[in-house]
């Protein structure tokens, strides 16, 4: 359903009275662990085959959606990472959800049920929740969403064979990345226990399952207001002492974002800036290895707060932030001059992506890097480069920053930090509107 961009038709903040009414048709315990005073945001979306949905966003990361406010309200992957009780969670193995990925239905013969994991009871048609269990015998996610085709109870009468879940939403979907585009966490075998009813025999089997993060590859789930994160267990062996916290959650925060700030974004980004991009891409990836940052446990308890209070300093306003559309700020102008960017000295804070110091890959794992095919959407927009390019070539994102640049030169369409969007363009980006940003245009690229 998200596996192509979709358009944004409108974007409105709810009042309260409907923020009560969408409130009610999520389940009571999920609704009471909501933030109460979080901005709900209602985004119209159009999918590339015209379906009209409604995405219900919480300080800017998207929670909820639906087709028809009369019918179930879908939780997104966020949701389910947040708070795992919203649905039924189903679990397979890892290799099953390269399948899901592809764009297959989730068949049954794929999700693992046996004399210790039943399956949670629900009805046809309601929201399920999809998790895996890898190799290393430890749960993630859920990774996707989807609609049950037949009862769990047809299920178990079918001895668990033919299409049992339709997919709605997966994890690196496009509506994944409307929000903060944070990485699936590992699932508390606990809520596992209590949604598939988990025989007494395998509790201990399933307690020992290690929840612990790897060395930075399960990421927190955060958000760029501070709205609700999935609180972990952190397994430690009794033979080691934990080390006395003397850094402050302001503190931390601050030096994380002026890290961010001149590091990760830089004197040569391209501003506007969203905030909410730089929250979740420039400053939550400085945080050091072995911290977590949570801006709800500062004074602040949201990320707005911090800037309007940053931009008191004595010596002068750090950023400027502009308001973009309801819901919606970008940063606009940095002072870089600023005695808190000049002064400021890196310590531990991470600027670079888990790489070491002799230029190797710090994890074992394979590097990814992400490169752009040349489809022939994209020949007409080629012509503005002296550079002969064919189709199926690739382009890293400098590369396509240079060839977006010189089209918009040559068709002048350049209007200051503003871009004029011309028929080729809207069709490559999916952008409706008649004038948008440069960030933009590359982000939808």
């Amino acid at each position: 359903m998200f596996k192509k961009p979709f358009n944004i038709k409108s974007n409105t903040n709810l009042r309260n009275s409907d923020c009560r009414k969408l409130l009610k048709r999520v389940e009571p315990g999920v609704a009471e662990a909501l933030p109460k005073k979080a901005i709900v945001s209602h985004v119209k979306i159009t999918t590339f085959n015209e379906a009209l949905l409604n995405v219900y966003l919480f300080d800017r990361v998207p929670l909820f959606f639906d087709d028809n406010p009369d019918g179930y309200l879908v939780p997104t992957v966020y949701a389910a990472w947040a708070y795992p009780e919203c649905c039924p969670i189903l679990v397979v193995h890892q290799e099953v959800f390269g399948y899901l990925e592809n764009g297959a239905d989730l068949m049954l013969q794929g999700v693992i049920v046996n004399s210790n994991i039943q399956l949670p009871t629900f009805d046809r048609g309601v929201p399920v929740a999809i998790a895996t269990l890898g190799k290393d015998g430890k749960l993630r996610g859920p990774l996707a969403i989807g609609a049950s085709i037949i009862s769990s109870e047809m299920m178990q009468k079918c001895g668990m064979q033919g299409k049992g879940v339709q997919i709605m939403h997966i994890f690196r979907d496009h509506l994944w990345e409307m929000g903060p585009r944070t990485q699936p966490p590992l699932l508390d075998p606990n809520v596992l226990q209590k949604q598939l009813r988990l025989a007494p025999e395998i509790v201990d089997e399933i307690g020992g399952l290690s929840i612990e993060e790897n060395a930075g590859s399960i990421q927190e789930v955060s958000t760029q207001s501070g709205s609700s994160q999935l609180k972990e267990k952190d397994t430690e062996s009794g033979d080691v002492e934990e080390e006395v916290e003397t850094e402050t959650a302001e503190d931390l925060l601050m030096r994380c974002f002026l890290a961010g700030l001149r590091y990760r974004l830089g004197k040569s980004a391209t501003l506007p800036y969203d905030v909410g991009q730089f929250y979740s891409c420039c400053l939550l990836k400085c945080v050091p290895e072995g911290k977590r940052l949570d801006v709800k446990k500062t004074k602040f308890k949201k990320f707005a707060n911090f800037l309007i209070e940053l931009n008191k300093d004595p010596n002068g306003p750090l950023l400027k932030i502009t308001a973009k559309g309801k819901g919606v700020d970008v940063i606009s102008e940095v002072n870089w001059d600023h005695p808190l960017l000049t002064h400021f000295k890196l310590t531990n804070e991470r600027t670079k992506d888990d790489v070491s110091g002799n230029g190797s890959a710090a994890s074992k794992g394979p590097q990814i890097k992400e490169y752009y095919a040349i489809t022939d959407a994209l020949v007409p927009l080629l012509r503005a480069q002296t550079a002969q390019y064919n189709r199926g070539d690739l382009l890293n994102a400098p590369e396509v920053r240079e060839i977006v640049t010189a089209y918009v030169k040559k068709e002048n369409l350049n209007e200051g930090k503003m871009v004029k969007m011309d028929p080729l363009l809207s069709s490559i980006t999916g952008i409706s509107q008649e004038k948008t940003d440069w960030n933009m245009i590359i982000q939808k690229w």
